[in-house]
């Protein structure tokens, strides 16, 4: 992917050097039980799949993607500094994202969120988490929002899928 530059802002793929910004800017969210808390170390481990939008030299969004055995991506850790929301920032950069993983070849995408209507926005529908097998019973599996399994009335996200 190239760089791409819209109104200031540059949206490109996540570097090493990005991890620290980004760890940061998703656990400020964490912390507001928004989503979920991610080490450095796990972002460092997916960063390939991560992308990020900068304004001068801040990181003021960042979103990820994840594939599953069952050839789904997850769309992951999608985060925008509160002073950058509501400008269209996550729109593109959740588009760019589900773009390179289209250029992989995946068709079939979800999310879990406590923001669907962001998603809804480009396309997502509502989903039963039953429906995303490979999550539920591996990463929903080891969640403290899940802890009496799939559905467990604690877990506050909605499922949504994409089918491109």
């Amino acid at each position: 992917m190239e760089n791409i530059k819209k109104d200031q802002i540059i949206y490109r793929k996540a570097t090493r050097d990005d991890c620290s910004q980004m760890t940061d800017l998703i656990n400020s969210f964490a912390r507001e039980g928004l989503m979920l808390y991610k080490s450095k170390a796990k972002i460092l481990a997916m960063l390939p799949h991560y992308f990020v939008a900068a304004y001068e030299k801040r990181i003021i969004s960042t979103v990820g993607f994840k594939i599953w055995a069952d050839y789904q991506v997850e769309l992951i850790s999608l985060a925008t500094c509160v002073e950058f929301q509501r400008k269209g920032i996550g729109n593109t950069i959740l588009k760019i994202c589900i773009d390179e993983a289209c250029a992989l070849g995946f068709r079939n995408f979800f999310t879990l969120t406590v923001q669907p209507a962001l998603f809804a926005r480009i396309g997502f529908n509502l989903t039963d988490h039953k429906n995303l097998h490979c999550k539920i019973y591996t990463d929903c599996a080891d969640c403290a929002r899940n802890a009496g399994g799939p559905g467990d009335p604690r877990c506050n996200e909605v499922a949504l899928t994409l089918s491109i």
